[in-house]
């Protein structure tokens, strides 16, 4: 018996079935986001979200083991090959050696990357999206009593969380996996360049570009989400760029995955998918009438729902702002200190941004260099809405981080075209003329290196602080328990501890931990402590009011005082307002005071970097 023909599907039904599912997973995320109270919202995602990360981390590895072999084929089949992939490893290998040797392994934004480092650990321990405001680590692994859901995305910390499983919770991990993500930046950057231009001396130079960017260096050695942002960014827009060589269905479904997966570090990331379905447009716009393509976006759409969802959860959340977050009041201010920052700033270097607007003005294919140009304005763009956006702003010039992939693609276009020029003027060899290319760019590099090897003087406070912290895990015993404003580092230094607003609170609570923990219960007088800031020195005051206290040890750094206390009784509540402690039975729970971060302004604060001044103009003075 003969087997029937296959028929083909015709367009008609293909179409109605895109417009089915089209229907169906907007229905269901529609009526999820409006038909669920933000509450729980944002239970649903404390319990799914570890799940929802680990499924699609672990498709993007299948897929990314799956194509790795013909991607590099692809992007190194114009000769010269050897050379072309020898130098993109050893531009790897030197961005490696320079962050974890030159850059100093420190944090810059206090306290996000001790907030993002716990939120690994919760993740990793106990397969739950949040930060710990109440934990114990009695028997190496943490137990937490109070959990809250952060206003960041939970991408950077899933990763964090992948870490800590293996090699355990420790402080410096994420500096370590941060400088492995600036050194695959190089080659993804090489691979799309090659991809999209099919030129691979234009790629080396490229990969020269990422690898000396000063504050991709900088930012690479601390422990901030940034990196790990843009590696994943470029990492979309580089299965795109193999998806329009090769337009396999497999090749598409990377393209999916990477893009939401990418979309899972910053807000901001949300940009991804469409860059990526713009290069897809660029490239290969037959592709957007096929109905695969639509169905490929339905999937994405559909991946995206937890994103969607975040989003929504955490619309309310201030993220540090008096007034309001975004406004088009705050773009001409941010673009006077942004865009000059690409022409004429300490921190970059002009070189690498000529070679851009040159590679930009004289790319053959423009199509495609208008598709880079317009990533680089999508990540530049976004900030100069945000009431923090400018580069000057504190510690945010690591918003630009996701911005360098873009410059170092063109850049790399621009040096190639600077070194055939220098061929054909001086009648040098290519080679030569490379090399001569290569040259000045390594001598443009080094004029930024004293900037690179500097710690700086941004959140000072907050750092020594930190480094004081260092010394209080250390001396706090493993069966003591500690109060402090910032929980999640302690526990990320293995030490159990809790909200300062939690012990001010709750004196029967502590109470109750005094009588359990033999190694004592201690009090973290911190950088907190110190700004000029009245909730939080008055929780601080109210600790050393309602208990007895004894020190154990302190630093001073500058006018600032960080000590650390020990619990030895309870006096009882002291009233102070509303900061008094209410009368509540223990079963009826608590919700602790909302944790500060470096991205809050408490006051002229320490935070962003700047010295805190009292309001008449005198230093602070210390009132414990």
């Amino acid at each position: 018996m003969l087997p029937f023909p296959k028929q083909p599907v015709p367009q008609s039904r293909q179409w109605l079935l895109v417009a089915i599912v089209w229907l169906l997973v907007a229905g269901t995320i529609g009526s999820w986001i409006t038909l669920t109270a933000r509450t729980d919202i944002v239970a649903q995602l404390v319990r799914l979200q570890f799940w929802y990360l680990e499924s699609l981390f672990a498709a993007f590895v299948a897929l990314a083991v799956a194509h790795a072999r013909s991607l590099w084929r692809l992007a190194t089949s114009r000769p010269p090959v050897r050379n072309a992939a020898v130098w993109c490893l050893a531009a790897s290998a030197v961005v490696l050696v320079l962050a974890t040797t030159v850059a100093p392994r420190t944090n810059r934004i206090y306290y996000d990357e001790q907030i993002y480092q716990n939120i690994g650990q919760n993740m990793s321990d106990l397969r739950r999206a949040q930060m710990c405001n109440d934990g114990s680590l009695e028997y190496g692994r943490l137990r937490c009593r109070e959990g809250e859901y952060n206003k960041q995305l939970y991408g950077y910390p899933h990763l964090l969380g992948i870490a800590y499983r293996v090699v355990g919770t420790a402080d410096g991990v994420a500096q370590l996996l941060n400088c492995l993500w600036a050194a695959l930046l190089v080659v993804v950057v090489f691979l799309t360049t090659a991809l999209l231009f099919r030129n691979t001396a234009a790629a080396s130079f490229a990969a020269l570009v990422m690898a000396s960017i000063p504050e991709q260096l900088r930012w690479s050695a601390s422990a901030a989400a940034e990196p790990s942002a843009a590696f994943f960014a470029a990492f979309a827009v580089m299965t795109a760029a193999y998806f329009v060589r090769t337009r396999t269905a497999s090749g598409l479904l990377w393209v999916v995955v990477a893009s939401c997966f990418a979309a899972q570090f910053r807000i901001e990331s949300g940009l991804v998918p469409g860059i990526v379905a713009l290069l897809v447009l660029g490239a290969a716009p037959n592709e957007f009438r096929r109905p695969r393509t639509y169905l490929a976006g339905a999937l994405g759409a559909l991946l995206l729902g937890p994103f969607i969802g975040h989003v929504v959860a955490v619309g309310d959340d201030p993220w540090g702002a008096y007034g309001p977050r975004t406004s088009l009041a705050y773009v001409w201010p941010n673009l006077t200190v942004n865009g000059p920052f690409y022409l004429a700033d300490e921190r970059f270097p002009t070189l690498y941004t000529l070679f851009a607007i040159l590679g930009a003005a004289t790319a053959r294919r423009r199509v495609l260099a208008a598709v880079v140009v317009g990533w680089f304005l999508a990540f530049f763009g976004i900030y100069l809405f945000f009431y923090a956006g400018s580069y000057d702003y504190g510690a945010d010039v690591r918003f630009s981080l996701t911005t360098y992939p873009a410059v170092a693609i063109l850049a790399g276009l621009g040096a190639g075209k600077a070194a055939a020029w220098l061929s054909s003027a001086f009648h040098l060899s290519p080679p030569r003329a490379r090399a001569a290319v290569c040259t000045l760019a390594a001598l443009s590099f080094s004029w930024y290196l004293p900037y690179v090897r500097a710690v700086g003087e941004e959140a000072w406070a907050a750092r020594a602080d930190v480094d004081f912290a260092r010394t209080v895990a250390s001396t706090v015993p493993r069966d003591g328990y500690l109060f402090s404003h910032n929980p999640n580092m302690f526990q990320v230094l293995g030490t159990s501890s809790a909200q300062t607003g939690i012990g001010a609170d709750r004196p029967d609570y502590v109470a109750g931990l005094l009588e359990r923990y033999r190694g004592g219960v201690y009090f973290h007088w911190g950088f907190w402590c110190n700004v000029q800031d009245d909730v939080q020195r008055d929780l601080c005051e109210l600790m050393t009011e309602i208990y007895d206290l004894k020190v154990v040890a302190e630093r001073r750094h500058w006018y600032q005082h960080y000590l650390l206390y020990r619990i030895t009784g309870v006096r009882g509540a002291v009233e102070m307002g509303p900061l008094a402690a209410p009368s509540r039975a223990p079963s009826e729970g608590y919700t602790p005071p909302a944790p500060l971060d470096g991205n809050d302004e408490p006051a002229p604060g320490s935070a962003d970097g700047k010295e805190p001044v009292a309001p008449n103009g005198l230093r602070p003075s210390f009132r414990p």
